[in-house]
Formats: structure tokens, C-alpha cells, sequence
């Protein structure tokens, strides 16, 4: 709505998907145990570089995007 991701104690399964279906990429995360990190943030008009930087600094995760295919890696919130 209004351009404008949110998310409010979401699981990084539910905020990818979102991700998903928002920029039309497919994400694979290389370690599922991420998928139960939660985060908050708020994202207006930004392109997915920087919401995948943001929570890559959030939980210290790293990505990898080529194409529509991202690729996600780290430790995450354990």
C-alpha cells in the first residue's frame, strides 16, 4: 500500500515472501534457521538493495542477488 513495505515482528519467512512477491525475485536462504528471525522496519519506495542491506546489517546476514535470484547467507539472529 502507498509503495510502502512494513514490517512489524515479522519472521524473515514471512518478510521474504513479501519480498517475494513485492520485486518479483525468488529468494533461497542457505541456512532455514534464519528464516525465524524477526524484525521491524519500514520501507517506502526503496529499491530491494537497500531493503536487503538493511537487514543484512540488522542480522548480520549477507546476500547475493543476480537476476531475480537472491541468495542469502549468515549467521542471523542466533
Amino acid at each position: 500500500k502507498n509503495n510502502t513495505l512494513r514490517f512489524d515482528d515479522t519472521s524473515l519467512r514471512d518478510a521474504f515472501a513479501a519480498i517475494e512477491n513485492w520485486y518479483n525475485v525468488e529468494i533461497e536462504v542457505d541456512d532455514p534457521a534464519l528464516l525465524d528471525c524477526v524484525i521491524t522496519s519500514k520501507y517506502q519506495n526503496e529499491s530491494i538493495d537497500n531493503v536487503l542491506n538493511s537487514f543484512g546489517f540488522m542480522l548480520k546476514i549477507d546476500f547475493k542477488i543476480k537476476g531475480n535470484h537472491v541468495t542469502v547467507s549468515g549467521k542471523g539472529c542466533r
